[in-house]
């Protein structure tokens, strides 16, 4: 194909790529305002999700009886269902439990990661030889 006739191409077709960055933007801006209930839709999204994967297992695992794990495959494979039956069933619900957790690990994770910080800095403080108080391994 000759850059004319790729040029010209997109000479006529311009307005796709266009239309499309519209429709992104207008999508973007109604999940911010409309955050809850985007929320809901991706947690209800989830639910489904967990379900098929989950049926999909048992099949797999049925597939494969009598191998080894083909248990443990059963036990993960009714509990995403039941987890997808939750999240469909209950999914303001689930926001709130799946919150909790989120909230903590954003809280715990930066403090662990300061802390660990300080650890390092003591003890390179220590291998230097400006702290005599610390105990280098």
């Amino acid at each position: 194909m000759s850059s004319q006739t790729l040029s010209k191409t997109w000479k006529s077709i311009w307005w796709i790529p266009l239309t499309k960055g519209i429709l992104a933007t207008i999508a973007a801006v109604m999940a911010v305002l409309w955050s809850h209930q985007t929320m809901t839709a991706l947690v209800v999204i989830v639910g489904i999700y967990a379900i098929i994967d989950s049926v999909m297992t048992l099949i797999n695992a049925q597939a494969l009886h009598g191998m080894a794990g083909t248990g443990l495959m059963r036990g993960w494979g009714i509990i995403g269902i039941i987890i997808g039956l939750i999240l469909i069933i209950h999914p303001g619900f689930s926001l709130h439990v799946i919150a909790i957790p989120n909230g903590f690990a954003a809280q715990s994770f930066p403090l662990a990661h300061y802390a660990g910080l300080i650890c390092r800095v003591y003890q390179a403080l220590a291998e230097d030889g400006r702290i005599t108080d610390v105990d280098v391994p």
